[in-house]
């Protein structure tokens, strides 16, 4: 099976841990943009406690609307364009473990002629318990880390 993954990066080692402003502070603010800048403006929750940003301090955003849900764990940058690439990162980023897009949805965004985007399709390995109305979601037993690709 060949799946080419929307790279949702909430366990990347190349993000910069929490940046700090005057005070010793989390800028929550920085956090939330350099987390969100390769993800077509989204942020998982998950993401954000990661690094640090308080749940107070996301409750503030979506209060003050610089942070709109998408779903209940998935947020978006206000004013952020909704694409395509956007649309089926929210899924992947709701499930999180390393969810990546599969089946005809993979083979429509690798361009793939007669392939449609919907309905979203994503894999997530069997080891994970997920279940969710956002795509369809389907288990393998492994995705080995050469079969995922990136397509930007």
């Amino acid at each position: 099976m060949r799946n080419a993954p929307l790279a949702a990066h909430q366990n990347n080692p190349l993000l910069p841990g929490p940046e700090l402003g005057q005070g010793g502070r989390v800028d929550a603010d920085q956090i939330i943009r350099s987390i969100a800048r390769d993800q077509q403006g989204l942020v998982s929750h998950r993401q954000l406690r990661s690094a640090q940003v308080s749940a107070a301090q996301i409750r503030r955003r979506l209060v003050r609307g610089t942070l709109e849900p998408m779903t209940p764990r998935v947020l978006r940058i206000a004013g952020a364009a909704a694409t395509d690439a956007q649309r089926l990162l929210i899924p992947i980023l709701h499930v999180g473990n390393d969810a990546i897009l599969s089946h005809t949805t993979a083979a429509a965004w690798w361009g793939i002629a007669g392939f449609r985007l919907d309905p979203i399709h994503i894999a997530i390995e069997r080891c994970h318990r997920s279940r969710e109305d956002l795509a369809i979601l389907h288990h393998a037993t492994l995705i080995p880390e050469g079969s995922r690709k990136v397509l930007r």
